[in-house]
């Protein structure tokens, strides 16, 4: 077998053929190109040759004066030309739309210095620790006791209790956790 053969599939020359012929058809319609005329398409009777006339001619309709008036009003160099009057601004109120608060008392620390709440924020899932007296987004821990902490938001008070889970001796742990005499 010779190395040519080995070298260039059959395929391979096939498409090197093809893709100089594109080339050559490329650049011979660059350098020429070609004018379409409208009535070739067209059967060539007396009453389609008028059509094709009628197609390829637009006649211009220029617009009516009256269209340019405000450019006759206020001329574009003159010293005394002013701008349009802006239409009247219509002030609404807007609405801002309160989302509920919700949040959960998680915990409480009152030392003799300070008392904080850790308050879950059950729209973001974010963990608090808010010291009384403290602001956070739009809403304020007014005071903080043992078991329950009152917010207040936009004048509304809100009381949050602390819900603690009371484990009873001698039952079984919670389904899911492994048994070990410890759990008991």
């Amino acid at each position: 077998m010779s190395p040519w053969k080995t070298f260039f599939n059959s395929l391979t020359l096939l498409l090197l053929i093809v893709i100089g012929l594109a080339s050559v058809m490329f650049i011979y319609q660059w350098s020429n190109p070609a004018e379409v005329d409208v009535t070739e398409n067209l059967q060539t009777t007396p009453d389609s040759t008028q059509a094709a006339k009628k197609t390829t001619l637009t006649r211009f309709n220029p617009p009516s004066v009256t269209v340019y008036q405000e450019i006759t009003d206020r001329p574009l160099f003159r010293e005394g030309r002013v701008p349009p009057a802006e239409p009247e601004k219509v002030a609404t109120k807007p609405v801002v739309r309160q989302t509920p608060l919700k949040l959960r008392l998680e915990g409480v620390v009152i030392t003799p210095k300070n008392r904080v709440a850790v308050i879950r924020d059950l729209n973001t899932n974010r963990l608090l620790r808010v010291a009384q007296g403290m602001s956070q987004n739009d809403w304020k821990l007014e005071s903080v006791d043992h078991s329950t902490a009152t917010v207040v938001r936009r004048g509304k008070k809100h009381n949050l209790e602390l819900k603690v889970e009371k484990v009873k001796k001698g039952t079984l742990p919670k389904k899911g956790l492994p048994f070990r005499p410890s759990n008991r």
